[in-house]
């Protein structure tokens, strides 16, 4: 897995809704609770290897491990980094991201994610 881990909380998971970055796969899986592996969110790496939310019984969390059934979705991961960079903008009570339509528009995929490592939850 690559990080930044990148999860999709959206009632329809291929479209950008609340996007969440998490530093690292440890990161996602301290941060989230149980109910998150009922859900059907989808979760992907940098590289957009599709990740799955499992259960996790002995620490009454969630376990992010690959899903070898899915092909990666580096489509799905930019888009993703890309939603989550511009709504920075718009939150309130966050240290609002400096970022520009033009460079949103513009940037690669791994400058996104450097930048998205800025702000990610650790």
């Amino acid at each position: 897995m690559r990080e930044p881990i990148i999860i999709n909380e959206s009632p329809t998971p291929l479209e950008p809704g609340c996007i969440d970055v998490f530093a690292s796969a440890r990161s996602a899986e301290h941060h989230l609770e149980a109910w998150y592996a009922d859900e059907s969110y989808f979760a992907c790496d940098l590289d957009g290897l599709v990740l799955e939310i499992l259960p996790n019984f002995e620490t009454g969390g969630v376990s992010i491990v690959e899903c070898a059934e899915e092909p990666a979705r580096p489509d799905l991961a930019e888009t993703f980094l890309r939603s989550y960079l511009d709504s920075l903008r718009y939150r309130k009570g966050r240290k609002k991201a400096e970022l520009s339509d033009t460079w949103l528009r513009s940037v690669s995929v791994e400058e996104m994610a450097e930048v998205s490592l800025r702000y990610a939850i650790e």
